[in-house]
């Protein structure tokens, strides 16, 4: 596998450039987005400025393309919905053309109710116990760019353009403060931060070992040279050009953390492709070699060794699909193994964060301070296209939260059995009800924010949270 090598410079220079939400990393955010930028974070009469936020952790899980969701989190019985009936319910299976198939069967039954059968491990109790579906989203939009955008930020973009900060960003902001690397990004998926601090920017990889180079000095100088340059960085960050500039302070609060990072000896935590105990363990316990560092596998063993030794609050993975990496599959109805292979690595995270204290002495665990999040820009559609071989576009979506934080074991919201369309929830109760609402994307991260205490719309989301997600203490 080619190594992303990257040299000193390059990494400092990667780290300025922030406009792009390429690298950023630090520990100086402040405790609420910045309020330079008051129509996006709002200060609201009565909140308390020194309000502390849940003590919780984001892992966001994005099959980027567009996911199947009849292979998974939405499907319908193939005894009912048959080929003969496609006319009357607008739905089309198409389960016999699968070249692959789980060998526990495409139809299965949960302690949820049905699912299709690639959720995988997913499906079973120990860890639908500590899932919340929600089912029913209207993305409002059948645009990647412009879906893949109101997913991240949880408002519609204006073209091409976010309207907000994505919520890995912000969360980073609310919560990173006291985190060396508040945000990481694994894949092509970039963070979106125009307002919030540098220190909020993802630092990003495609692969484990990509990640690793970012952390690792390849061409370290002689002593001498490195304080020449350090007292060099340290003598124009303390110009009055810097403090004139909210470019340039965040250019080198930036510099200054990438060189704390670097001192820090992280890359031995995320070496997994050497030959020691601990990484033969962990490739043991995700399945994956050692050459297969840029694997969803791989990827979720970066995000538990993020999370246990504390360094990051949210962590966003692209899951590897199977059309160029993503799940854009007209052409295809496979793309369930690709699921699968993401949802049983989901399981092999949940067992890892359940069996470790978490480092409060209140006895709960990791998981129990820990929100996993499965999401895609829409879904595909309900019929096969015309030339018969894959999926188009689709409006209605869903969501999967497993772990800790929100209310679980329930299924929130549902599609109309004619044409797969979202149907009206009351949020309160998360049922179907014609005098409710549809949901959509930005009432559920609403609902994060809210979930984390911020019982004011913290990120000017300007929608109601989701009250049946959140647990009653």
């Amino acid at each position: 596998m080619k190594r992303n090598k990257q040299n000193r410079r390059k990494f400092l220079k990667n780290s300025a450039a922030l406009g792009g939400g390429v690298l950023a990393l630090g520990s100086g955010a402040p405790s609420l987005l910045n309020p330079r930028v008051a129509h996006a974070t709002p200060t609201v009469p009565g909140t308390d400025p020194d309000f502390v936020p849940r003590d919780h952790y984001f892992v966001f899980y994005q099959f980027h393309g567009a996911w199947d969701l009849l292979l998974s989190w939405d499907t319908r019985d193939p005894a009912i919905f048959t080929p003969a009936k496609v006319g009357e319910t607008g739905i089309e299976l198409a389960f016999e053309q699968l070249l692959t198939v789980p060998n526990h069967g495409i139809y299965i039954d949960s302690n949820l109710g049905p699912f299709g059968g690639f959720v995988g491990d997913l499906r079973l109790p120990k860890y639908t116990d500590k899932m919340c579906l929600i089912n029913g989203i209207n993305m409002e939009t059948l645009s990647h760019e412009g879906g893949l955008l109101r997913s991240l930020t949880g408002r519609m973009p204006l073209g091409a353009i976010p309207t907000r900060d994505s919520t890995d960003v912000v969360l980073s902001t609310l919560l990173g403060n006291d985190k060396q690397i508040p945000n990481i990004g694994l894949g092509s998926i970039k963070s979106v931060n125009e307002f919030g601090p540098s220190s909020a920017t993802a630092l990003r990889a495609n692969s484990t070992s990509g990640f690793l180079a970012n952390l690792s000095r390849s061409n370290k100088m002689t002593p001498s040279l490195e304080e020449q340059i350090s007292n060099l960085l340290a003598q124009q960050g303390g110009c009055d050009l810097k403090h004139s500039s909210d470019f340039l302070q965040k250019a080198y609060a930036s510099s200054e953390a990438v060189e704390q990072t670097l001192d820090s000896n992280l890359s031995e935590l995320f070496d997994f492709g050497a030959n020691t105990s601990f990484a033969q363990e962990i490739r043991a316990h995700y399945g994956f070699g050692s050459n297969e560092l840029s694997g969803i596998e791989a990827r979720t063993a970066l995000a538990e060794q993020a999370l246990l030794n504390q360094l990051s609050r949210c962590i966003n993975i692209q899951v590897p699909g199977p059309n160029n990496g993503g799940f854009d599959t007209h052409t295809t109805l496979e793309q369930g193994m690709e699921q699968m292979a993401a949802y049983n690595s989901i399981a092999r995270l949940m067992d890892r964060l359940e069996a470790i204290p978490f480092p409060d002495e209140s006895g709960d665990n990791w998981l129990d301070h820990t929100t996993i999040v499965c999401l895609s820009e829409f879904s595909r559609g309900p019929r096969i296209e015309p030339d018969g071989n894959g999926r188009g576009h689709w409006l209605a979506n869903s969501m999967v939260l497993l772990g800790g934080g929100f209310k679980t074991n329930q299924v929130v919201g549902a599609t109309h059995d004619v044409g797969l369309v979202p149907m009206r929830v009351d949020f309160q109760t998360g049922q179907v009800s014609e005098s409710g609402e549809i949901m959509t994307p930005d009432n559920v991260v609403r609902t994060f924010y809210e979930m984390l205490g911020y019982t004011w719309d913290v990120a000017d989301l300007r929608c109601d949270p989701i009250a049946a997600l959140l647990k009653d203490s």
